[in-house]
């Protein structure tokens, strides 16, 4: 998402990112990230916003074979040191309007999957 931040910015959209993690962790991630004080860096140790948003947590989700291409290139791109957290969780992107009405939802399948960010930037005229 991040080349598509400025475009989400610019429609009124505010990125709020949960982790599992505990605080510090979150606080680093962001740090790594490069990851500016208007991005929303929090966590959530006890899963319930990942339960709410119905997305997967699971050994094979985690361990299956579409994993390994992404963890080698979280490492090479993000210097990724390991997983933070619960490692069986998998994570999702949301688009919630201001009155909490969910407008585009994509559960990850994998780690590492993601929806096509053009996607997502679609759903936000609708969310303001």
């Amino acid at each position: 998402m991040r080349p598509h931040l400025e475009e989400a910015r610019r429609k009124g959209a505010n990125l709020a990112i949960i982790g599992n993690g505990l605080p510090p962790m979150a606080k680093a991630f962001a740090r790594r990230m490069g990851l500016g004080e208007e991005t929303l860096v929090l966590t959530d140790p006890r899963r319930e916003s990942y339960r709410r948003a119905g997305v997967r947590r699971g050994l094979f989700a985690t361990l299956g074979p579409q994993t390994w291409g992404n963890i080698v290139r979280a490492v090479r791109r993000f210097g990724m040191r390991g997983i933070q957290g619960d490692p069986w969780q998998q994570g999702g992107t949301l688009v919630v309007a201001k009155g909490g009405e969910v407008l585009f939802r994509y559960a990850s399948s994998h780690q590492g999957d993601r929806p096509p960010p053009g996607d997502v930037v679609a759903a936000l005229p609708r969310a303001a």
